[in-house]
């Protein structure tokens, strides 16, 4: 499987399955534009998990950031990029967010969900 021309690894190591882990790890409201749901995700909770729990259709695959197939357009707000597959210029960029396991460095997070 390939995303962007790079390849996704379908069969991982619990040592892939997670990019670099900040310090934050505060409740932020998440703004779902397409739904008009506003989540609010608590510590230790994922915006994929918030979402489902809400009844927002999420396609997921892996759950740990590294298939991409929760990548969803940022419309507002900076995400905290915690994923291992994104590129330093797509993280820069901030036009997408792996949910499942990226959170809110500043918003508010306005996504396309």
């Amino acid at each position: 499987m390939v995303r962007h021309g790079r390849p996704t690894y379908l069969q991982v190591g619990a040592e892939y399955c997670r990019g670099p882990h900040a310090v934050n790890d505060e409740p932020f409201d998440v703004v779902c534009a397409r739904s008009g749901v506003t989540l609010t995700v608590p510590p230790g909770r994922s915006i994929l998990s918030v979402a489902r729990e809400r009844g927002i259709a999420v396609i997921s695959w892996c759950a740990q950031g590294v298939c991409g197939t929760c990548e969803t357009e940022v419309l507002a707000g900076v995400p905290e990029h915690r994923d291992a597959l994104l590129t330093e210029e797509e993280r820069e960029a901030s036009k997408t967010m792996l949910i499942c396991v990226s959170r809110c460095l500043r918003g508010p997070l306005v996504l396309a969900l």
